[in-house]
């Protein structure tokens, strides 16, 4: 009888397993309002947080947000420091750090901005001769790693949306390349009639799971599900 008590007493003490215990997940992300950022109390928010914390209650995760620097998400990826990236989607310069998941966290469009003056442009090829405004902080997708390699090519760098817009505005660039939806926030505060937008790209905003993550093809399978759960749900 007392060993029967000494081993469930040991039992009892025992930690639980990963299967018993919901596990918590580090999730790097980048500022992009409206999607993702930290507000004034330095937590993350955004509407794709809301989504993301709900795929991931239901797969059985917690989340753990970090806020990186581009540049260093992809090194934390590559080194197994995070375990996920919510990020774009479709991005093949990353295919070997990561599984991209399936799940559909917003929708990022890629525009490049320019006075009338400047003709509409429909794909980056189209950029290559031209002073571009980019905003600091963004890699884009990697798309632009062979034009701004190039020693020939020509482009500024603007602290924030609101910076670039006035430095196309005072025609320090002739195309402001961003994202719709941080710079629509702009634009509300700051109207500009004179600016036309020409649309690139429209990507996908996922759940990118490092490849050094412990059990990384579990943890995508499992957002995969969770998400493919809550989209039959809401179906009509």
């Amino acid at each position: 009888m007392a060993l029967v008590l000494l081993l469930l007493h040991g039992h009892a003490l025992a930690a639980p397993s990963e299967t018993e215990q919901t596990r918590t997940l580090s999730i790097a992300y980048v500022e992009f309002a409206p999607f993702i950022y930290t507000d004034n109390k330095g937590n993350a928010a955004g509407t794709s947080r809301a989504l993301s914390e709900q795929i991931a209650t239901r797969a059985g995760f917690q989340l753990e947000w970090v806020s990186l620097p581009i540049n260093r998400v992809v090194q934390y990826l590559a080194r197994g420091h995070v375990d996920l990236w919510l990020g774009i989607a479709g991005q093949p310069h990353l295919q070997d750090i990561v599984i991209e998941t399936e799940a559909e966290l917003a929708t990022v469009n890629l525009s490049a901005y320019h006075k009338r003056s400047q003709p509409p442009v429909t794909s980056l090829a189209e950029l290559e001769c031209k002073h571009l405004i980019l905003i600091s902080g963004y890699a884009y997708q990697g798309r632009l790693n062979e034009f701004l390699a190039n020693p020939h090519s020509q482009h500024s760098r603007a602290p924030s949306h609101e910076a670039g817009l006035r430095m196309l505005v005072m025609g320090r660039g002739d195309y402001l390349l961003n994202y719709d939806e941080p710079l629509s926030q702009v634009l509300e505060r700051l109207p500009v009639r004179a600016i036309e937008r020409s649309h690139l790209s429209r990507k996908q905003g996922t759940f990118l799971v490092s490849r050094r993550a412990p059990g990384a093809q579990a943890i995508a399978q499992r957002l995969d599900q969770a998400f493919a759960a809550i989209q039959a749900e809401e179906a009509p």
